[in-house]
């Protein structure tokens, strides 16, 4: 949940950054899915190191995670998603 959060989170703030209204337009935009994919990237990293996780399943759920963020039929905008920043990267958050 941690990967989830984050990434669509960050999708949030860079898609808002773009002047863009819906998280699948965020990460239809190259510079802002390359940011998505450095903050998850990160997080994987993190994630490897700390609690032992495989590299290769970690990198599957990103994937599997920017193909969620980036279908067009859900319909999350950035200002819903972006909303509430404290609670939604907080350590007990869902």
């Amino acid at each position: 949940l941690f990967t989830v959060n984050t990434g669509h989170a960050s999708a949030a703030y860079f898609g808002f950054e773009a002047g863009l209204e819906k998280i699948s337009e965020a990460m239809a935009d190259q510079d802002v899915a390359e940011d998505v994919r450095a903050v998850l990237e990160e997080t994987k990293q993190l994630l490897v190191a700390k609690h032992g996780f495989s590299n290769d399943d970690q990198e599957a759920y990103v994937q599997k995670i920017l193909v969620r963020f980036s279908n067009p039929y859900l319909p999350d905008t950035v200002n819903r998603v972006g909303r509430a920043p404290m609670r939604k990267l907080s350590r007990h958050e869902r």
